[in-house]
């Protein structure tokens, strides 16, 4: 690959992976920063030439209205229809690489590479809009913030999913349901972060 055309590419994937982590693509000082180019105008330049190319599409009247196009994503290789694993077993015998995969949603896209999919059972989390048979996109992480929706592994080895509360030496797990009391742990089992469903049906 030529240097200058490798170059190209390095802006590409610098406005993909910041689109991802952030949920919005860079500003044009944002990419200077990023891949140390001091002058507004060489990103302008790398800019326009990705464009020309096919491989961009930007809107010269709006700072952040960058888009990669379908040759962009095939130029860096990526996948165009990225897939996600479902988990529909114990979380000990879970392997992404050979789980049934489901296609990602556009709007969960920043989550690429983090996700895995698992379906909802019982009523315990309803009074918050989750229910039974509800499939819940879960970004893997092993900590989470006081009040975030995280699944975890129970005292039961089963994957459950609850409210989180770090208090003192214990954890809490609660339902968002009255019916249901709390779990209390005193290892950190989280194993995601609920940051999405999907419903087949209305209830």
């Amino acid at each position: 690959m030529a240097k200058k055309e490798e170059k190209q590419l390095n802006v590409l994937r610098f406005i993909y992976e910041t689109s991802h982590r952030n949920g919005f693509p860079p500003t044009i000082r944002e990419i200077g920063d990023g891949l140390g180019m001091t002058s507004p105008s060489t990103v302008h330049g790398y800019l326009t030439r990705l464009q020309d190319k096919g491989y961009l599409f930007r809107d010269p009247d709006k700072p952040r209205a960058l888009e990669i196009t379908a040759s962009g994503l095939n130029a860096m290789g990526i996948q165009q229809n990225p897939t996600i694993p479902y988990l529909d077993g114990p979380w000990s015998k879970f392997n992404p690489e050979t789980a049934h995969r489901s296609p990602l949603p556009d709007n969960l896209i920043r989550y690429a590479g983090k996700l895995f999919l698992m379906r909802m059972t019982g009523d315990n989390m309803q009074k918050i809009g989750i229910f039974d048979g509800d499939d819940l996109y879960i970004s893997q992480q092993n900590d989470a913030e006081n009040g975030e929706i995280v699944a975890y592994i129970g005292q039961d080895q089963k994957v459950k999913i609850a409210r989180f509360f770090r208090e003192r030496a214990q954890y809490r797990f609660q339902p968002e349901n009255n019916q249901y009391h709390p779990e209390i742990m005193f290892e950190l089992t989280i194993i995601g972060r609920v940051v999405s469903l999907f419903r087949n049906s209305i209830y």
